[in-house]
């Protein structure tokens, strides 16, 4: 069966260190649709129809490569299997995705709807509330703040284990942040729940990755950040965006001390790589005037020379 050796394939990939999840997901959903067809190989046609019913050519072609390799592996053991070309749907170019750099006011009218979802008098408008409200306070990746647990919490702030790079760290929180944090755990732990997850639904388990983003998505759509059946706009990553960039604008001095703060922002984000860390800025109107205020200064004290 093509279900059983994609399992094995996925153990492996994870026993040498990757996290394998949305792969994990991929190949199991390509596997369900092969086999509703008899199949239990890897064959091309199979691949690119199913890797078509994706929304966009980027999820398509991710759909697509996430099979073909793992075709490419199997195909050295048995070479029944097919590898489907990686340029079906079209050539890649990697092109960056500009992303949504939000206002405090729009922050604010996301969580004002959060904290109106239905039902009332339950923890679930607290509970979407508090996360979009950490993630922008903090910067933490949505998988970040779905994966704490109430043990998490410290005195000095979120202990956030196991990350994207494997690593722990802990990110410090503002005294604003404490507070609300501290107000919601009240409630979470009031309203019980046998799972140490500190979001959870009106059920009282963790929250998935999907419903977090269709439940974002579809206030987006109601504060009118977002269009119904539009691909693109301000996505949930773009709060993390916003953080990086935010930071950056706040920071006073010359080039040694933004550099310094560029260190400890990476840290801060939990970046392997500062370059990480740039990838994650965007052009703003304070950013570019500051830009221009140093250049002006470089300028006139180069003449005065």
């Amino acid at each position: 069966m093509l279900k059983e050796t994609i399992d094995k394939y996925v153990t492996t990939r994870r026993a040498m260190g990757f996290k394998f999840t949305v792969q994990a997901r991929q190949l199991k959903s390509f596997a369900k649709f092969a086999e509703s067809r008899g199949e239990v190989r890897v064959r091309c046609h199979t691949v690119i129809e199913w890797a078509g019913l994706a929304v966009s050519t980027a999820q398509k072609r991710n759909r697509l490569l996430t099979v073909r390799r793992f075709s490419m592996t199997m195909k050295s053991v048995e070479n029944k299997y097919e590898v489907p070309s990686r340029d079906a749907f079209g050539r890649y170019v990697r092109v960056r995705r500009l992303p949504h750099i939000y206002t405090p006011e729009e922050i604010q009218r996301l969580l004002i709807a959060a904290s109106r979802l239905l039902p009332v008098e339950t923890i679930r408008p607290k509970t979407y509330a508090t996360i979009f409200a950490l993630m922008a306070s903090t910067g933490i990746r949505i998988s970040e703040a779905l994966a704490l647990n109430i043990d998490n919490i410290s005195e000095d702030g979120l202990v956030i284990q196991n990350t994207k790079f494997r690593k722990d760290r802990l990110v410090p929180l503002h005294i604003s942040t404490k507070y609300a944090l501290s107000d919601y755990i009240k409630y979470r732990i009031s309203y019980g729940s046998g799972t140490p997850a500190l979001f959870i639904s009106n059920k009282g388990t963790r929250l998935p990755y999907s419903t977090v983003v269709t439940v974002f998505l579809k206030l987006m759509r109601a504060i009118g950040l977002r269009v119904y059946n539009d691909a693109g706009g301000a996505c949930l990553h773009d709060l993390r965006h916003t953080f990086a960039v935010r930071s950056l604008e706040k920071c006073e001095g010359n080039r040694v001390a933004i550099s310094r703060h560029m260190v400890a922002l990476s840290t801060y984000l939990g970046h392997a790589h500062i370059s990480d860390t740039y990838w994650y800025l965007q052009a703003t109107t304070t950013l570019l005037t500051r830009i221009s205020q140093e250049q002006e200064a470089s300028y006139r004290s180069s003449n005065d020379d």
